[in-house]
């Protein structure tokens, strides 16, 4: 299973427009952020799934270069696998998480049994994410 939040054509236009784009992420994070904090993990998934793919994205345009929006991708994929967890969806948490670390790490093959968000979590702490506690709080990577 492969999810995606963002149809083609927001899609591309961040691609085209990545300074905007940033700008987006931090308003769809900020909104399930305070979704999550609420209890609303249904409606919580697809803010933090749009900042997801548009973090995609913006790591895409950098080339797999940019360790903060690496790390970003890592903090939204936890946050939306707490959703799912919530919501009881089993195989999108896994396929979220299985596109987090397909994208952070390519070429890491890992059993399902592997994925989970304390997974995750351990990838986020891991040392190679810039300034952890900022992105975990919530912070556009763009501030860190």
């Amino acid at each position: 299973m492969h999810i995606t939040y963002l149809c083609s054509k927001h899609a591309e236009w961040v691609y085209g427009h990545p300074v905007e784009a940033l700008h987006f992420l931090a308003r769809d994070e900020l909104q399930g952020d305070l979704l999550l904090q609420d209890t609303r993990y249904r409606e919580a998934i697809p803010y933090l799934g749009c900042a997801f793919d548009i973090a995609v994205l913006l790591y895409d345009l950098e080339e797999g270069q940019n360790h903060s929006i690496a790390s970003k991708i890592l903090a939204l994929a936890y946050k939306l696998s707490l959703a799912y967890q919530h919501v009881d969806a089993p195989q999108e948490l896994a396929a979220i998480l299985s596109r987090a670390v397909a994208v952070t790490r390519p070429g890491t093959r890992l059993q399902e049994t592997e994925l989970s968000p304390a997974f995750l979590m351990h990838l986020i702490k891991q040392g190679d994410a810039v300034n952890n506690e900022s992105i975990l709080a919530g912070q556009s990577y763009a501030e860190t």
